[in-house]
């Protein structure tokens, strides 16, 4: 998903023509995006948002993304949202500094990328009640936590839920977590719309996230067959009350 069909899936109902609502979130703009992750995505035609410390990338830090780079690949299909200029803990910053902290980097990334920021990944997941209000008052409509879970409109739009994907993820830890999850939201309220995904946050490690895409692959293959053998049970329900409609 793009930050755009994430927020239409989440208020709207409405699947993207693909069908596919996995989010593919990487934090802190680091330069390994685009040397690692970025060949990968481009390979397997997969979109992903990379969300930017902008004070970092603009005083050139050499870990970081270049505006060049980030420019590259948002020509070729990536997002990039914001992630704060300096990465405090806004749950630990007083009302003005988160301020400046959130409008300064939203006015970097519309004006060096000619768009309109949607939304905010809170720097190590950390948040607070004024941090969301003033998100919202900036014009953000989606925050992103590190909260475990799946994303979720029940959770609110400004604290949604992301699964992590650390260096020391395994591929089975990985498959647990989202059949976990996967169970939760389809056992709650949110199993009657579409309103919640996947949104995964990689690390990165080139060699997770490819395992991660290969993981992803057997995600949608597993809900496919989930998905047919509902089908084929509401299939034997309708002829059993066929057959006792005859015969009784």
């Amino acid at each position: 998903l793009t930050p755009e069909e994430a927020y239409k899936v989440l208020t709207e109902n409405v699947l993207p023509k693909n069908k596919k609502v996995v989010w593919l979130t990487f934090d802190d703009s680091l330069r390994d995006f685009y040397t690692n992750a970025f060949p990968l995505l481009q390979k397997y035609q997969m979109r992903a948002t990379n969300n930017v410390i902008t004070g970092f990338v603009e005083n050139g830090r050499e870990d970081m993304l270049t505006l060049e780079q980030i420019k590259e690949m948002k020509q070729k299909g990536m997002s990039f949202e914001d992630h704060t200029v300096n990465h405090p803990d806004l749950s630990l910053a007083n009302a003005e500094t988160q301020t400046t902290e959130l409008q300064v980097s939203k006015q970097y990334l519309d004006s060096n990328l000619s768009q309109n920021t949607t939304t905010v990944a809170y720097p190590s997941g950390r948040y607070s009640e004024t941090t969301t209000q003033i998100a919202e008052s900036l014009g953000y409509k989606m925050g992103l936590t590190t909260n475990n879970g799946l994303a979720s409109l029940n959770d609110g739009l400004l604290t949604l839920n992301r699964i992590r994907v650390n260096p020391t993820t395994t591929a089975q830890d990985l498959l647990n977590e989202i059949a976990t999850n996967w169970k939760i939201g389809l056992s709650s309220k949110m199993s009657k719309s579409y309103s919640f995904f996947f949104c995964a946050n990689f690390s990165r490690s080139k060699r997770n996230f490819r395992f991660g895409l290969s993981l992803l692959k057997s995600f949608y293959f597993l809900i496919l067959i989930l998905y047919l053998l509902s089908a084929y049970l509401n299939l034997i329900l309708i002829q059993l009350q066929i057959f006792c409609y005859i015969f009784l």
